[in-house]
């Protein structure tokens, strides 16, 4: 197989492994989304660590067992950006075309968990005030805010990525 192949048939089933995570929990209930989101995107990385590492192991495959750290880089990205685009467009069309009402329950959610994490600090009413002001007006499923997560996904993907490739790098013995 080619790179461009191992690494769109690898990104397509992280995206697909990704999108299949957002609509278990939101089918469950979406406020799971809010309550255990840090959980939700450890497994996300999880998923792009796992088939990373079998986009990487397939193209060692077709190169004789060899592969340098870059060209390991390369493919371990290239499989988490598609994998990462496509849970951003599914994300934004779940929250703004197909279920408004969704983005709206996960955002009460979110105001009503940052109320209740600001009280938990004992902070003054004036700072607990603007600190809702700045939730209320955060659009969070909007493309914007959607692109700054998965930017920051992709950076924390990058450092394993390194990792992986460093791990995985073998080249050929002269």
């Amino acid at each position: 197989m080619k790179q461009r192949e191992i690494v769109s048939i690898n990104g397509f089933l992280l995206g697909v492994f990704n999108i299949i995570l957002l609509l278990v929990v939101y089918y469950l209930d979406i406020k799971i989304m809010v309550d255990y989101n840090l959980s939700c995107v450890l497994i996300m990385l999880l998923g792009s660590i796992v088939l990373g590492v079998i986009s990487i192991n397939s193209m060692k495959k077709t190169l004789n067992g060899y592969i340098s750290f870059e060209k390991a880089f390369v493919i371990f990205i290239l499989t988490v950006l598609i994998g990462t685009i496509m849970n951003l467009l599914f994300t934004y069309a779940l929250f703004n075309i197909i279920d408004l009402d969704a983005g709206i329950i996960a955002k009460e959610r979110i105001y009503e968990s940052t109320l209740d994490n600001l009280e938990n600090y004992n902070l003054p009413r004036n700072v607990i005030r603007e600190e809702l002001n700045k939730v209320e007006k955060i659009i969070y499923f909007g493309f914007i805010e959607l692109f700054k997560a998965s930017g920051i996904f992709l950076i924390v993907s990058s450092v394993f990525g390194v990792i992986v490739s460093l791990i995985m790098k073998q080249k050929i013995e002269d």
